[in-house]
């Protein structure tokens, strides 16, 4: 999956700090604006350089890693807004008036803070996997997997960060989850200070995106069955930006960058270049004013109407009534005595012995409805996933589903 990264890799410190860049740039296209990707733990530099470098036969081509990313041993910094003003450093110390700014997943909250803070210097924006808000399941989710970091559970982080950026349930790839679950457990061992310091910078981001100004033109690039940051999150950034683009690819999920290299690289450099982006091959632009609510669900929910317990972390056993469940998780009441136990707890594990299945569950409460939760699986094994596909296809048989995804 990953191509051995270019000999030349040079360094810039700013205010202490090293930032490490790739760059490939033609003589007589160095004048250009310059395109500037920002690297991360997940996809390293390498990935990004390899599968894109063919951008430097239109302008200057770089990519750059941050304190404590990549192949950039540096100690990371606290805070994202110390990382823009790096960047921004960097930017003047080579003589940039504007820039193209490119990153994908989490990284995108960097390259929207530096749009933000510099809207003079950005003259376009590509995002892919990006959404301006950390959902509460996901900061759940997040939390969980910084736990096992912290306590080196390795392998637990590591299905739990494969099964929130591949969407097994969609697209079914068990040689992809397999290969993502050994990538991150290998991450974790080399890694796992920087990795415990992104998660944290993360987890610390508030969603203070209020668009862009209108000399930023912006692509918004999302996977068809992203469950991390998909369609619906790209379409809310969307409405904020005045001069915007936004584009699905098809059968892809939070990983469209490594499953269809290919095509977000034409993407990419159609829009540099001011191409039309429409009647590509597995691409659907999305120009509505207005996301369908039927879309925004990516698993079909069926009515259960059950009995379930949930253990906690605290030893204790809490009744639980399931309402309905889905291929992502469950939605469940409780009394309020137990409501106050549920909320100090970040996971459980969720018993539903009708069905005879165990699972761990991070759990979310439902926003204006007091005493409704939705318990989202964060499954140890593949045994656990099996059970709840079981019980949904008989469900399926029985009946027409209570919300049907798009």
């Amino acid at each position: 999956m990953f191509n051995s990264a270019p000999v030349a890799i040079y360094e810039f410190v700013g205010n202490g700090k090293r930032l490490r860049y790739y760059n490939s740039v033609k003589p007589d296209k160095a004048m250009l604006t310059p395109v500037i990707f920002i690297a991360d733990n997940i996809i390293t530099a390498d990935f990004y350089y390899e599968n894109f470098k063919s951008v430097a036969k239109d302008r200057p081509f770089y990519v750059i890693e941050l304190p404590g990313m990549g192949t950039n041993n540096e100690r990371p910094n606290k805070a994202i807004d110390q990382d823009i003003n790096l960047i921004n450093n960097w930017v003047e110390s080579l003589g940039f008036e504007k820039i193209n700014l490119v990153a994908n997943s989490y990284t995108t909250l960097w390259a929207i803070d530096f749009a933000l803070g510099f809207p003079e210097k950005v003259e376009k924006l590509v995002l892919y996997g990006t959404t301006s808000r950390i959902r509460e399941s996901t900061r759940k989710i997040l939390s969980y997997q910084l736990d096992q970091l912290r306590e080196e559970n390795y392998k637990d982080f590591a299905i739990s960060m494969a099964h929130t950026m591949t969407n097994y349930h969609k697209i079914l790839d068990r040689d992809k989850l397999d290969h993502a679950i050994d990538k991150f457990v290998e991450l974790a061992h080399l890694q796992k200070k920087n990795l415990e310091a992104y998660l944290e910078k993360i987890l610390a981001w508030e969603d203070i995106f209020r668009g862009t100004e209108s000399s930023t033109d912006v692509l918004i690039v999302t996977g068809e069955y992203d469950p991390l940051s998909g369609p619906y999150e790209s379409f809310l950034i969307s409405k904020k930006c005045v001069s915007r683009s936004m584009a699905i690819i098809s059968e892809t999920d939070h990983q469209c960058l490594w499953d269809k290299p290919d095509i977000c690289l034409r993407l990419c450099k159609r829009f540099l270049k001011g191409q039309p982006l429409g009647r590509m091959k597995d691409i659907q632009l999305y120009q509505k004013t207005e996301y369908p609510m039927e879309k925004i669900r990516q698993s079909n929910r069926w009515l259960l109407d059950t009995k379930g317990h949930l253990d906690l972390e605290i030893g204790l056993n809490v009744p639980v009534e399931i309402k309905e469940i889905s291929a992502g998780g469950f939605h469940f009441t409780c009394r309020d005595v137990e409501q106050k136990f549920i909320a100090m707890n970040h996971d459980a594990v969720a018993h539903i012995p009708n069905e005879d299945i165990l699972i761990k569950v991070a759990i979310v409460p439902v926003p204006d409805k007091k005493g409704h939760y939705i318990a989202h699986y964060n499954p140890q094994d593949f045994n656990h996933l099996n059970n709840i596909h079981t019980l949904i296809d008989r469900l399926a048989m029985q009946g027409k589903p209570f919300w049907k995804a798009a």
